[in-house]
């Protein structure tokens, strides 16, 4: 993320946006004790993003979007969401993210 974020801060004039890591611990995908460590992961991953922004000296021009927060209930209870694999969104789910992400 760091060498991306230097590299597209240096060489364009672009805003940035930045997208974290959605709540993917449903406790129908993962059992406990493994959808909690999945979600302890993914939440140590979504601070490290945070971080690489602040440390950019430039978030003024990165711009970030929370996919964990505004999806974590949606994730948690709506299996409709979810594709056949049971991982990534379905159509419906990816709506929801092109709603958030374009919030703003």
């Amino acid at each position: 993320y760091q060498f991306i974020l230097n590299e597209l801060i240096s060489k364009t004039d672009a805003k940035i946006t930045v997208l974290n890591i959605p709540y993917l611990a449903s406790n129908k995908l993962l059992y406990f004790p493994f959808n909690s460590i999945y979600d302890f992961r993914i939440k140590q991953f979504n601070t490290a993003i945070l971080d690489t922004i602040k440390n950019s000296g430039r978030d003024d021009r990165i711009r970030l979007v929370d996919l964990y927060t505004n999806t974590y209930l949606l994730q948690k209870h709506d299996y409709d969401y979810y594709s056949s694999d049971l991982f990534h969104p379905s159509g419906d789910g990816y709506l929801i993210w092109n709603k958030i992400i374009n919030a703003n």
